[in-house]
């Protein structure tokens, strides 16, 4: 498929959305790509931006770290006078996968899955919230695990603080200190989407230092970055205007100067978002506030109650309101005088409004000692609040925690509670808009919240469509501002990888088995249908199993789960060893070092990678799968075999060490010669000779680097891992040793989930360059010149 526009005739392809699911009609929501400035992708509704992609910066649009090599499909961004698209093509025919613009503004890709006969979700462009456009302003940055997600750029403050003290930060940053030209400088912000490229000026010719030049010499000129950050980057991309819809980026995010004044520049350190200080400085202002608010309430209330005691119609209140305590039903939406009463204990001293009744607390959860339940039920529709398809409370199996289900199926839920937050919920963090906390006691058991602001009017909203949501009142607009969702992104979608699978939202595809696990049906994960999820690669034998740590993620389902709030971390070891029903254990609490025991006894489901405060879950493992700590926490497949040479310097227990880890395979000069059919010239290596070690780069730069895979074991690979491991294969063979990594680089690369740098073409390669991928100036010559090499057995 391909996006963009033909510059010469001005013909346009983009995406529009229907009217409505059965209504085929050209509806509100468009996706193109936009050529003013340096071209990047939005999505509008009517003429509003609601999204954008960021400038393509050789490897992805900077804004979509998800874009990344898969085995679905390969893309490509051209842009010349002729013409501007992004273009993607489908790998393999027997897949099928299609782009979606839904009438409420969702981009998705779906795939086809035979088992379900259905499309099954296999990405979104607009995956978590800090993709609304200009969510932060100017010169704000969005952090989805942050609450509140706002924040400034250092050395920049809220331009209307009382906005931003009440969560809305619509109208962004302004300078700390002004510009004034002749004594600015650059400040190196790192890990970002780029701001807004449409008022840009861009040169694909210039380095970095002409671009910083350029910019230093035009006052105009607010910011500067790289337009390709392939092989050390190149290009220039300047701005001249304010820095609009920022976020900050857990992987694959870029650096951009920004031009500032003398006395704000921070020499020789990269900076993210605003010192702790302004944060401080907001809290400490609110705090005043809410206990200059708290003692006048106070005083007003003992006021109100003393008045209240003298009335003589007491008696009267305290009849009707045992009358209505009869007829209470807990899924009124508007509540009346008797209602309240009740609710208070006829205004009870020990149940105030906010402290037990109704108010700025919010109570979910459930009283064991009565049966009650307070939850969230969704509306059927905007306009009828009658009780909905969606339910968001506590779930009481096994240790609790909330679960949003859609009639009886869960659609999302939120991990434990682990002392300090529920261990799915990254976002939930300290923050001047609320306080919250979790009770777990033999009577009951509830989340609250509690407002820390009175003048800040917060509430939250269970859509009809099962988006849990917090909004805030904003009187500058008047409206109900967004603040944050429980949803974050898509791997919060529950199970979405299946039992002993994690979901990892910047890798593409999003999901994997966890280590020492394996595909249950790789046909269905080929088609990028999960649900069936992982199993074992070895079984379990009870007597001598062990424990692998997991590290960083979401702690599975626990609705078949034990726990005990007093023992410890080696009490839980040993009671989950004993049993051979159980599959993993971990702390209940994890404050002050941990405490506590938690244990599974059934599969692990709904498991997802966390880039920061996730959890350590110790899972059950054949002893044969244990032993080797250099294994990422997540099964991405075979590695491959490349050739290695070492000399006399390596003991031999270390270069039996990482041939085991590795699975590395020494080739000698009988196989090469086999392979190469005596070093035919017909079967030279590099161009069909030595199987599929040479053949990689003409099938990767082909993007069919899965073709390598042998039948034989495709019951068992995976194919993200494939990739990963071909692709540092290909930079094993560069042509110049600078570009080949050493061989502990090579472990990390192999063991780590980091951006790779992309291969050159391979040395010993004579053919034609296939592909764009090599952007190297050099000609397509041998690194040899006679076309013959030795290898000589030395270490790198």
């Amino acid at each position: 498929m391909k996006l963009g526009r033909d510059l010469r005739t001005g013909f346009d392809r983009y995406l529009s959305s229907w009217k409505s699911p059965d209504d085929p009609s050209r509806g509100n929501f468009t996706f193109r790509n936009d050529p003013n400035g340096n071209p990047e992708q939005i999505l509008t509704e009517n003429s509003i931006v609601r999204y954008r992609s960021g400038p393509w910066n050789g490897l992805r649009f900077s804004g979509v770290p998800q874009l990344r090599p898969n085995t679905v499909y390969r893309f490509e961004f051209v842009f010349n006078d002729k013409e501007i698209y992004y273009r993607y093509q489908l790998l393999n025919s027997s897949i099928l996968s299609r782009l979606v613009l839904t009438q409420n503004g969702n981009f998705q890709r779906l795939t086809w899955t035979d088992q379900t006969d259905a499309w099954a979700f296999y990405l979104a462009l607009v995956d978590d919230y800090c993709s609304r456009y200009a969510l932060c302003g100017a010169y704000g940055s969005c952090d989805v695990t942050s609450s509140p997600a706002c924040s400034c750029l250092k050395g920049f403050l809220p331009k209307v603080p009382k906005d931003w003290d009440m969560m809305n930060w619509s109208a962004g940053c302004a300078r700390q200190t002004a510009l004034n030209c002749s004594g600015d400088g650059f400040q190196k912000y790192t890990g970002l989407k780029l701001p807004d490229t449409r008022k840009s000026w861009f040169n694909k010719s210039m380095n970095l230092e002409e671009c910083k030049s350029m910019c230093m010499k035009n006052c105009s000129c607010t910011a500067y970055a790289n337009l390709d950050i392939r092989e050390g980057g190149s290009g220039c991309l300047l701005w001249f205007s304010e820095l609009i819809d920022m976020r900050e980026l857990n992987e694959n995010g870029q650096g951009i100067y920004i031009r500032m004044a003398a006395s704000e520049l921070d020499h020789d350190v990269d900076v993210r978002i605003n010192s702790k200080s302004n944060k401080t400085k907001r809290m400490r202002n609110i705090v005043i506030s809410v206990v200059t608010t708290g003692m006048l309430l106070l005083g007003l209330v003992t006021v109100l109650f003393l008045w209240k005691k003298k009335q003589k119609k007491g008696s009267i209140l305290q009849r009707s309101a045992e009358d209505n305590c009869k007829k209470e039903n807990p899924e009124l939406q508007l509540f009346d005088f008797g209602t309240i009463s009740c609710s208070t204990n006829n205004f009870s001293h020990t149940n105030k409004l906010g402290q037990g009744g109704f108010g700025p607390v919010y109570k979910l959860g459930r009283n064991t000692m009565t049966g009650l339940d307070r939850y969230l039920s969704s509306w059927k529709t905007p306009d009828d609040p009658s009780r909905g398809a969606f339910t968001y409370g506590l779930r009481a199996d096994g240790y609790p925690e909330k679960v949003l289900r859609e009639n009886s199926l869960p659609r999302y839920r939120s991990g434990p509670w682990n002392g300090i937050r529920f261990s799915g919920c990254i976002q939930m963090k300290p923050n001047p808009v609320y306080t919250y906390g979790f009770v777990f006691t033999e009577k009951e058991m509830y989340y609250s919240y509690q407002l820390l602001h009175s003048s800040i009017l917060s509430r939250v909203v269970l859509s009809q469509n099962g988006n849990i949501q917090r909004f805030t009142w904003s009187s500058s607009s008047p409206s109900w501002v967004f603040y944050l969702t429980a949803q974050v992104d898509d791997c919060n979608r529950y199970a979405l990888c299946g039992a002993y699978g994690s979901c990892h939202i910047n890798d593409s595809p999003m999901c994997g088995c966890l280590r020492g696990f394996i595909p249950r049906a790789p046909k269905d994960w080929q088609m990028m249908s999960w649900s069936g999820g992982c199993k074992r690669r070895t079984p379990l034998n009870c007597s001598t199993d062990g424990f692998r740590k997991y590290t960083g993620v979401k702690l599975p389902e626990t609705n078949d789960s034990w726990f005990s709030k007093s023992m410890n971390l080696e009490e839980c070891k040993e009671m989950c060893t004993k049993n051979c029903s159980c599959i993993a254990y971990t702390n209940l609490d994890i404050r002050e070092g941990g405490s506590g025991c938690l244990l599974w006894f059934s599969d692990l489901v709904d498991i997802r990678k966390l880039n920061e405060i996730g959890q350590d879950i110790y899972i059950r493992m054949a002893a044969s799968e244990l032993g080797n700590n250099l294994y990422s926490d997540l099964e991405r497949g075979y590695t491959m075999s490349p050739s290695i040479s070492f000399s006399e310097n390596y003991e031999k227990s270390s270069i039996n060490s990482i041939f085991q880890a590795i699975l590395f395979t020494m080739f000698d000069l009988g196989a090469m010669a086999i392979a190469t059919d005596n070093f035919s010239v017909t079967n030279k290596i590099g161009e069909g000779g030595f199987g599929p070690v040479y053949k990689a780069w003409r099938l990767f730069a082909e993007g069919r680097p899965f073709e390598l895979i042998p039948e034989s074991v495709a019951e068992s690979y995976n194919l993200t891992e494939v990739l990963r491991s071909i692709h540092v294969g290909l930079l094993c063979v560069q042509c110049s040793p600078n570009d080949r990594p050493s061989m502990s680089s090579v472990v990390l690369m192999l063991c780590g989930e980091g951006t790779l740098p992309p291969p050159k073409q391979p040395g010993f390669f004579i053919e034609r360059d296939l592909t764009e991928a090599n952007t190297s100036s050099r000609q397509n010559t041998s690194c040899s010149v006679n076309e013959f090499t030795i290898t000589q057995l030395e270490a790198r």
